[in-house]
């Protein structure tokens, strides 16, 4: 088969980040070779090191563009529902909606930055968790408006927003786009539980003006 001669150097590059997303998903970090990415992208060894010197750069390399998309996503969302005028519960329901949606379409993305983040060394490690904290700072800024909104009952920002986040982000191990429930009702679902957990019952299920379909136009594999 004759060699290709069309492919960039950028194509290359997003086609390990593809590859090694896929592999790291499927059979860990720690069990993924270099010469294992290489052979599923198609080029020589010397490729991969050409872009990525070490496996834990080409890690570094996916969960910061993992968080970097999901940040960039999320200012695309506050703008497209006018975010900033929506009341504390509004707000909570708009930011689990957007979770929801976007975490949804790329499980392995997800996948990778939950349980590779250990995989990390320090000086990596502390640079996503600076991006994760300020992701994690979106939930506690809606809560801490509750006092605007008597029927919010927040006993503790810090506990309630993490507890928040867990049970959204755990979504993606169970969730099934074949299943019995579409992803509206799961959006809407989730909406209702995230109401009851700050202290509200809520009187809908699911509000348009807040909500906002998403597609994994930001993904490496789009």
């Amino acid at each position: 088969m004759a060699r290709r001669t069309d492919i960039t150097a950028a194509d290359t590059a997003l086609n390990i980040r593809r590859e090694a997303v896929r592999l790291f998903a499927q059979y860990g970090y720690a069990a993924v070779s270099m010469r294992k990415i290489a052979s599923a992208v198609g080029v020589m060894p010397g490729a991969l090191y050409h872009h990525f010197p070490t496996k834990q750069d080409l890690l570094m390399c996916l969960l910061s563009e993992h968080m970097e998309r999901l940040h960039i996503a999320w200012d695309t969302h506050k703008a497209d529902c006018s975010f900033e005028t929506l009341d504390a519960s509004a707000q909570l329901s708009s930011f689990i909606a957007f979770h929801i949606r976007y975490h949804i379409a790329l499980p392995e993305d997800v996948f990778i930055s939950m349980m590779e983040l250990r995989a990390l060394d320090a000086g990596h490690f502390a640079k996503i968790e600076q991006s994760r904290h300020a992701y994690e700072q979106i939930v506690k800024d809606i809560l801490m408006r509750s006092p605007e909104q008597p029927q919010m009952k927040i006993d503790d920002v810090h506990v309630t927003a993490m507890a928040i986040l867990s049970m959204l982000t755990g979504i993606t191990g169970w969730f099934n786009q074949k299943g019995r429930l579409s992803e509206d009702d799961i959006v809407a679902c989730y909406c209702r539980l995230g109401a009851r957990m700050t202290g509200q019952e809520p009187a809908h299920t699911q509000n348009r003006q807040f909500d906002t379909h998403l597609t994994p136009s930001l993904s490496i594999r789009s």
